[in-house]
């Protein structure tokens, strides 16, 4: 009975994390890849069917089966994610007005893609 509950609750946890990643995939706010993950690691220990529909995914399979096999992602795909993430950082830089928040942006923009972050005083 609690291995029926588990794998039912490890499926429907799947499911959700399966509907944010896809989410993510479409918002910039949202991450993708750690909601798919969560979703694999959900559907091997619950459903063996729906583990292998992800992983044979046709958007989504070779990055997870990478990470299934080596448990890293690939530097094409690190390099993607880095700009992709600064070009959702930067989208807002025409709705900023003053020229210094501006510049602190940009420069926080720059600095996040390189692994670096500085703090400005007010």
């Amino acid at each position: 009975m609690r291995k029926r509950i588990k794998k039912y609750i490890l499926t429907l946890l799947g499911l959700l994390c399966v509907d944010l990643g896809v989410m993510g995939a479409v918002l910039p706010v949202l991450p993708t890849t750690p909601f798919l993950l969560l979703a694999l690691a959900c559907f091997a220990n619950s459903s063996p069917r729906f583990h292998h529909k992800l992983l044979n995914n046709r958007w989504f399979g070779a990055a997870l089966q990478q990470w299934e096999a080596k448990r890293s992602i690939t530097r094409t795909t690190k390099i993607q994610a880095r700009h992709a993430t600064s070009r959702t950082l930067s989208a807002p830089d025409g709705l900023i007005v003053s020229r210094r928040r501006r510049e602190i942006c940009q420069s926080e923009v720059r600095d996040s893609a390189r692994g670096r972050l500085k703090f400005y005083p007010e």
